[in-house]
């Protein structure tokens, strides 16, 4: 179950060998940058031992380490890769990997959001406070 509250997820992934992975489009989720490091500094302030941060190229899985879950945030912003990206997807689950995504509520991804709708074992909504505001995030859990 997704619970209320974000923060309450994470502690349930240190029974769990789980691995984040960013499908990079953006030069700014390279390892080292900025964003890279905030997520490894969440990783260590969590005490989650067992997560890995892996940025990987979706067209290129062969040698992947393939999780008991993987965590997916903010990848769907660019249409033409939608196909691969959904192939990439296909290839953890196939694989008998959970997948949690995150991502906001884009019209441009709806119908990629669609296509993993026969996946989706859980949904929520949440709202997330950003420097213009508030935004909503759709939260998925994926599966076989």
């Amino acid at each position: 179950m997704i619970p209320d509250k974000d923060t309450d997820y994470f502690p349930q992934l240190d029974a769990l060998r789980a691995i984040a992975v960013f499908f990079v489009l953006l030069e700014h989720w390279v390892p080292g940058s900025y964003w890279f490091n905030l997520f490894l500094q969440s990783v260590r302030h969590n005490k989650l031992n067992n997560v890995t941060a892996l940025v990987i190229d979706w067209n290129e899985l062969q040698g992947i380490p393939v999780p008991d879950t993987l965590l997916l945030s903010d990848i769907n912003y660019e249409p033409a890769q939608f196909e691969k990206l959904f192939a990439a997807i296909g290839y953890f689950l196939d694989r008998h990997c959970t997948i949690i995504l995150s991502t906001p509520q884009r019209l441009v991804a709806r119908d990629f959001i669609n296509q993993l709708l026969p996946f989706c074992k859980e949904q929520a909504v949440r709202t997330i406070a950003t420097e213009s505001g508030t935004t909503e995030i759709s939260i998925f859990v994926l599966k076989q």
